[in-house]
Parts: C-alpha cells; structure tokens; sequence
C-alpha cells in the first residue's frame, strides 16, 4: 500500500519506457547538472509512452542555483528553453522528500538512498521498460582526490566508486552498487562518468539488467548530449507509431543504446580520447569465462624472467590504456586490444578474446583495471587487498569478479595468477 504523502498521479496503463536518472551533483559538477536536465526539458521527448525522473541533489556553490540539497523532479517539456527547470518536483516520503521542503539533503553515496529511490520508481510509475543512468563522478579503484576531511585516503583507495557526496564526505562503491540494484530490472543501465564501461562492473551487475552503456576512460565534464539523445528517442517513438509500428518491439533498450553511442560521438568527434560502448550484460559471464582462458593461457607462458619482462612490457607499452590525468591513477587496459597485442603468444585464446567482443562491425571498448600507478613513470608495488581473492569461500565485501575469477586476479596465497606472475613472482 502507498502512503499519501508516497503517492503520485498515475494512469491507468503502463507506460512504454521509464527512465532513472539518478544525478549525484553534490561536488563541483552542479552546473553541469543544471545545463543537463535543461537539454531534457528542451528535448521534447516527453509523452505518455515516455517518462523521465531525475533525483537531483546539489552541493549549492553552482553558478545557476544556489540552493542545497535534493530535489525529485518529472521532466516537462520547456518550449521556451530557458536556463530555469520549470519540470514538477515530486514528494517521496521514503526519501524524505516533501513539497514545502525544498533542501533537504541526501547521501547520494549510499546505496539505500538508490534503493529507496528505485523502489518508489516502480511503486509509483509502472512501465514496460526501465531506463537507469547513474550520472556524475566515476573513479577507477584508487584516487587520491577523494581525500575528505572526515576520512583518510586510505578509506577510498581500497573500492571503485560512483556517486560522488562532498556534504556526506563519502561515494558508492560498486559493491554497494550493486546490492542497491537487486529486485530491479532494467532494460538499460548506463553510466554517465568516467570510467564505468568496466568488465569488474558489469559483472557485478550482469544479472541486474540487459544492456550496460558507458566510457572506459574520462569523460569530459558535460558528459552526455541529453537533448540529442532523447530529442531522437522521441522522434523514433513518433515515427514508428506514425506507421502503426509496435513500440514494445521497435522503441527498445537496443535503439536506445545506439542512440546513446551515436550522440557521444558526435559530441567528441574526432576525438579518438573518449570513447563509449554498449554490452548486452547476458553475454558478460561468457566474456569474463573467455577473459580467464586468455589470463590463464598468458600466465602459463610466463616461465622465467624473460617472459615476465616480454609480457610486462608489451601490458604498460602497447596495450590501450585508460587513467586519468592526475596521479596515483589507476591504469585500466582494454581487453580487445589485449586479443590484439598478444595474438602471437597465445593465438587461439587472443582470438577468442578479440572476437566475443565485436559488435557487427564495431569492437566493444570494454576495460580491465591493471595496476595503479603513482606517477606516469612509477607503478605501486602491490596490488590493494580489496583487489585481491579473499581467503574467505565468499567474501560480501568483494566484487563478484574478484571471487568467481582464476586466472586474472591476484591471490593471497596461491601465487599463478596472470598477475601474480607479473608482480609478484621471482625467477
């Protein structure tokens, strides 16, 4: 049963599509949170098949609003396109959230904030598809920035994180991300932030939806081109119903994912610095299965000091790399372009690793994190334990790649690991 400060205005049938867009812009991203729900209002995308809600919450130094906290919107369409967010503000008891309450302050970093926020999504809007874009900082698994007044260093270098709170002094971690997804389903997640298209990521969401959109690198502050993106999405949803289409079987999460890669594109052409990819998330356990022969194979290879020199070379000099500007960074490596570089040391498992991640014509630019790196010319000497197979049968704390991989991840004990043959064996 819904309470009567929970409840909503709802119609009398499901929607087509439902889109999430859960935007942690309490840190210097505010603005370009404002510009961002402005290209939605402008879009026009909105109609009774398509329904966009943004939970908002702002640090309140920006330059377009100086007010704090959160706030819950419905996206209206702006006809004028004008700077101010004329979209309705919802009230959500279970987040607190009230109409004669306009700063209320959320931690967007936990995952019971999602959770409760994804929960209402479902309660109040029925749909037949669920879109949800996480949207905001994204950091590899250490970063030297996230350095709160409450917090040592040492607290955040240990998890990738998302979801960035400066008022909380805290971010999501992928784990947490993940939990905070179970008992939902979307038909699209992506990530709005940098380096989210990472195979440690999808796997931890594999089961959560079925296709995952994001960067494998940075992304630059302005992120996505929303008003392209949905401004299409509508006009597709238009056309086909203009030729009596079914939506069900032509408005879906694949139309809307190369709609999502072609708008950042555009954005970036010619840049070759930032890229974006799709992945159906059924074929990640298969992908990460290919990923471990490969792994498994290369480590086999290694027999002496020589080989582990050959192949630690080749990783840091040839292979596509992501990091980010400022150090200690993590390195994270492409895992198509590894099927590339070492096709002539372990052909057939390369190949295999090479092919399962083509899309048609196109390769999917899907990351792996490396090792971390403390200056361009220095690496950390070990790898973080949360980075590390636990000694623990099932370890909650960790990410699901981290316990179900053999032949990648570093071992507390056994040492023959791909990793652990590069870093922490000696000939």
């Amino acid at each position: 049963h819904l309470s009567k400060t929970n409840m909503v205005d709802l119609a009398n049938k499901k929607s087509m599509w439902t889109f999430v867009i859960y935007m942690a812009a309490d840190n210097e991203l505010e603005n370009a949170a404002i510009a961002d729900i402005n290209e939605l209002e402008a879009a026009c995308a909105i109609s009774e098949n398509l329904q966009i809600l943004v939970l908002l919450d702002k640090k309140g130094d920006g330059d377009l609003d100086e007010k704090s906290g959160a706030t819950l919107y419905q996206i209206e369409n702006d006809e004028k396109d004008s700077l101010e967010i004329i979209s309705k503000k919802l009230q959500c008891a279970s987040l607190g959230l009230y109409e004669k309450d306009s700063s209320t302050e959320l931690n967007m970093a936990s995952p019971e904030t999602l959770s409760n926020f994804l929960d209402f999504v479902y309660e109040n809007y029925p749909s037949e598809e669920y879109g949800l874009i996480m949207w905001g900082h994204g950091t590899g698994y250490r970063n030297g920035t996230l350095n709160f007044e409450e917090k040592s260093v040492s607290v955040f270098e240990n998890f990738k994180g998302l979801a960035v709170d400066d008022t909380s002094s805290d971010f999501m971690s992928t784990v947490d991300f993940g939990k905070a997804l179970e008992n939902h389903y979307f038909s699209v997640i992506g990530f709005d932030t940098c380096f989210g298209m990472l195979l440690e990521t999808a796997y931890e969401i594999k089961d959560c939806g079925k296709i995952f959109i994001g960067s494998s690198g940075l992304v630059p502050a302005k992120g996505w081109n929303y008003y392209s993106l949905f401004r299409n999405f509508s006009n597709k949803e238009k056309e086909f119903l203009a030729q009596n289409q079914d939506l069900a079987e032509n408005l879906t999460g694949e139309l809307f994912s190369k709609l999502a890669e072609n708008q950042f594109k555009e954005e970036y052409y010619p840049s070759e610095e930032f890229v974006i990819s799709s992945v159906d998330l059924a074929k990640v356990k298969e992908i990460a299965t290919v990923f471990d022969n490969f792994s498994i194979a290369l480590a086999n290879y290694i027999k002496n000091e020589q080989t582990q020199q050959e192949v630690l070379n080749l990783f840091l000099n040839c292979v596509k790399n992501y990091k980010s500007n400022t150090f200690p960074s993590d390195l994270f490596l492409d895992l198509a372009d590894l099927g590339k570089v070492f096709s002539s040391i372990v052909p057939k498992e390369a190949e295999d690793l090479t092919n399962i991640l083509k899309k048609g014509e196109e390769q999917i630019n899907l990351g792996i994190y490396f090792v971390t790196k403390l200056s361009e010319t220095t690496n950390k000497e070990q790898h973080d334990n949360s980075y590390q197979k636990s000694t623990k049968e099932e370890d909650f704390t960790k990410l699901k790649f981290l316990q179900d991989n053999k032949g990648w991840v570093p071992n507390v004990t056994l040492r023959n690991s791909l990793l652990d043959k590069l870093f922490y064996t000696n000939f």
